[in-house]
């Protein structure tokens, strides 16, 4: 072999080693860029988790306050209805005691019979009861 030869061969070594070299470098550099890819879509997923779970504990923590909120509300509509309740049963005991006081049960008496009317007997007596916080209002003149 003469010398042009072996530097002919020594080139085309070269040029082999260099693009087998190269493959090899862009094989590499192609594991790392799918890699690096599918790094990132785990973060991303990861990512998306974290948001939700966020979004979670948002809801959650207005649905709190929401709730918090209606309590409060309702204890508040509670108490001032039973206000209410208290001054109606006040005004009622007020309003007995005053026809009570007004009465005269001799003149009652005496004006009844004269009208005709006359003491009950036994058998019209009819006894029923009422619960205790039962009440009536009455709003208009009886005739």
């Amino acid at each position: 072999m003469d010398a042009s030869d072996m530097a002919a061969k020594l080139v085309a070594d070269r040029v082999d080693n260099y693009f087998v070299q190269k493959r090899v470098a862009e094989r590499r550099h192609k594991k790392m860029v799918e890699e690096h890819h599918k790094e990132m879509a785990q973060k991303r997923r990861a990512l998306i988790f974290m948001i939700f779970c966020v979004l979670l504990l948002c809801l959650s923590s207005l649905s709190v306050v929401y709730l918090n909120y209606e309590v409060t509300r309702r204890s508040e509509n509670v108490a001032s209805m039973q206000s209410e309740l208290a001054r109606i049963k006040e005004d009622n005991d007020a309003k007995e005691r005053s026809y009570v006081c007004a009465m005269n049960y001799a003149e009652l008496k005496s004006k009844a019979t004269s009208l005709g009317m006359s003491q009950t007997s036994g058998d019209q007596i009819v006894y029923f009861s009422v619960d205790e916080d039962d009440y009536m209002e009455q709003r208009g003149d009886i005739e």
